[in-house]
């Protein structure tokens, strides 16, 4: 998902007329196109195949959509930055709402790339807009 994730963003960024939901849907197609050969879908109930289209839907396809439309208002080096928080965080979630503790070095490597990514988006002389592509 990561590889049709960065090439969508990069499909916006250099066609900011296109449209997000397409490139979006276009992108989790390829992905899972590519993972269907690994999956084993004899082990799959009916339940799951009810519930695997709403889990898709709703954590990756909204998810997605949203960040590609707001990845137009930044360099696309920003908007990857701001997608690997996704994974930084993720650790801290389940804390926070499951109760799981991970190790210490997991909070550490997750603090590590969130302070790394704040100060490269906040840090001094980063603070430039993004120039516009009619001035281009």
């Amino acid at each position: 998902m990561t590889i049709t994730f960065i090439y969508a963003a990069i499909a916006l960024a250099r066609a900011p007329e296109a449209d997000a939901t397409a490139v979006t849907l276009l992108s989790c197609l390829a992905c899972a196109i590519a993972c269907a050969p690994l999956a084993s879908p004899m082990r799959l109930t009916g339940q799951d195949i009810l519930w695997l289209p709403l889990f898709g839907v709703m954590t990756s396809g909204i998810a997605y959509v949203c960040f590609m439309a707001g990845a137009r208002l930044i360099s696309t080096t920003e908007a990857g930055l701001l997608g690997v928080t996704e994974v930084a965080l993720a650790p801290f979630w389940s804390y926070l709402i499951l109760s799981e503790i991970p190790p210490a070095t997991t909070f550490i490597g997750g603090a590590l790339i969130v302070v790394t990514v704040l100060w490269f988006l906040l840090g001094p002389g980063t603070a430039q807009p993004k120039p516009s592509r009619e001035a281009a």
